[in-house]
């Protein structure tokens, strides 16, 4: 694997070097040099994820931002994760603004195909090129595979198909865009297949979802769904009204510390506006404040706006005409808000 590895290394220095020298200052032409199958590794361990995401997704930037400072693109559709773990949580790591999902279905595909149509013809030993090392690495794992169960089951099923046959399977990998005539056609190959998938459906192929992908589109569902109510809510719930100017469209305040449950039901409460019990009631029209005389159609606008207890946070921000939007300004010094909040409390 080593020597492998230096080969390529090799041929792409070549390359890179053909291609400089092919380009002309002024010119249009358009050179394109492609560098392969640098991993990057971190091991972790039970309640690290939190740390190693960070950590990983801070070591993207970096090299995205690299790419950006020389002009070098990077492709985020072509980055492959693989997650070895008993858990089957898969980490979310973004490289240059996009998510990276595990791509092992595509090529395990074309691999459960490879091997089926071997088991139409004769040779002793059958062996498959592929430059897919996390496909490789998937059916190396020893034990039950977590993830793209039926492809996995099937590649080794028709392995050992051909195992009864007296017949062997040899996968070999091998780097990609350093000039292999056959693995630059397999390319072209997959291109045009995907090309043509748009225009003659006879080309798609269906494949089952894998957990993880399944998990990532149930999410987004979930998601989505979850935004159209929302925003139905919006329009006809005061409260909702409110929450959305109070948290900047849904964003939640993000405390720089623990907080006690007491400060949790305050800062609950000015985020969704929570109305008193007197207000629910036919007929409502004032209540006197908790914290002065004043009689208050509305008590918490009241209370946020100019009641002389939260006279401090006026004094922060200035003169508003709107709580919620009040609320909303304090997400940069939620300590303050909680101390006037939590020494007098809210109208309930």
């Amino acid at each position: 694997m080593r020597t492998t590895q230096e080969w390529a290394s090799e041929q792409w220095r070549v390359n890179l070097r053909g291609h400089l020298r092919s380009g002309q200052i002024g010119s249009k032409r358009c050179s394109r040099a492609y560098v392969d199958d640098i991993t990057l590794t971190q091991s972790y361990g039970p309640g690290e994820e939190t740390d190693t995401v960070a950590q990983m997704n801070t070591t993207l930037s970096r090299i995205v931002a690299w790419g950006n400072k020389w002009q070098v693109k990077f492709a985020p559709h072509k980055t492959q994760l693989l997650n070895v773990s008993r858990s089957s949580a898969a980490l979310l790591l973004i490289c240059d603004g996009k998510a990276l999902v595990p791509q092992d279905e595509t090529e395990l595909v074309a691999i459960e195909r490879a091997v089926q149509h071997a088991l139409g013809r004769q040779e002793e030993v059958v062996v498959i090129h592929t430059d897919s090392m996390s496909a490789l690495q998937v059916l190396r794992q020893p034990r039950t595979p977590m993830d793209n169960v039926q492809l996995t089951t099937a590649i080794l099923g028709h392995i050992q198909g051909l195992a009864a046959q007296g017949r062997r399977v040899r996968f070999n990998w091998v780097p990609s865009h350093v000039g292999l005539r056959d693995n630059e056609a397999a390319d072209e190959a997959a291109d045009e297949a995907a090309r043509e998938a748009t225009r003659h459906l006879a080309v798609a192929l269906t494949v089952l979802p894998s957990i993880h992908g399944a998990k990532v589109l149930a999410r987004r569902a979930a998601v989505c769904a979850a935004g159209q109510q929302y925003r139905q809510l919006v329009q006809t719930s005061r409260q909702a009204a409110w929450h959305k100017q109070a948290t900047n469209n849904n964003e939640p305040l993000r405390p720089a510390q623990q907080l006690s449950r007491a400060e949790e039901v305050v800062l609950h409460r000015l985020q969704v506006g929570y109305g008193t019990l007197e207000e629910l009631r036919d007929g409502f029209e004032k209540r006197q404040c908790e914290h002065c005389p004043h009689m208050a159609p509305h008590p918490l606008t009241h209370y946020l706006l100019s009641c002389p207890a939260t006279e401090r946070l006026i004094q922060r921000v200035g003169p508003l005409e709107d709580a919620a939007a009040l609320v909303r300004q304090f997400q940069k010094n939620l300590p303050l808000l909680l101390e006037v909040a939590c020494a007098a409390p809210p109208p309930r």
